[in-house]
């Protein structure tokens, strides 16, 4: 897996790591693309912020590189958004999250944006044993939080 890699040679041992989420949309048109809707476009200029396209809930460990003056991201799962049919974006990363922190077996500390703090997923982000903590207006904190015991 590509996040082993990432972790065995560019992050100290030892270290809890860092782990971005977001969603991007790829702007895609015609009938036969799969998944593509009209969606909400964050990069979007003009009064309306929509776009034709598919979106993808990204997963990514941050690092910091010898040769760079700020850390960057390296992207290690995606999973394809569709509007109105099966998860929501939270779902998707909490389960990505998740699943990365069972193969890792480490400390994981998530950050994303505030729609990661939207009302009506915060169940989604509660079953998946995310705690959702907020920083500021533009963004919040998560971490995965140890397993519940099944004794009790």
């Amino acid at each position: 897996m590509l996040a082993h890699l990432i972790v065995r040679t560019l992050l100290p041992q030892g270290t809890a790591i860092t782990v971005a989420v977001d969603d991007t949309l790829f702007k895609r048109s015609g009938k036969k693309v799969f998944g593509a809707a009209w969606q909400h476009d964050g990069a979007a200029r003009g009064p309306k912020p929509v776009g034709r396209g598919t979106c993808f809930v990204v997963v990514g460990i941050v690092v910091e590189l010898p040769f760079l003056t700020r850390p960057v991201c390296l992207p290690v799962m995606a999973r394809l958004w569709r509007p109105k049919t099966g998860p929501s974006k939270v779902e998707l990363a909490a389960s990505m999250v998740k699943l990365l922190a069972v193969c890792l077996n480490l400390s994981l500390h998530v950050v994303a944006d505030a729609a990661a703090d939207h009302p009506q997923d915060t169940t989604a982000a509660a079953c998946c044993s995310l705690e959702i903590v907020r920083t500021r207006a533009t963004g919040c904190s998560c971490r995965v939080m140890p397993p519940l015991s099944s004794a009790g």
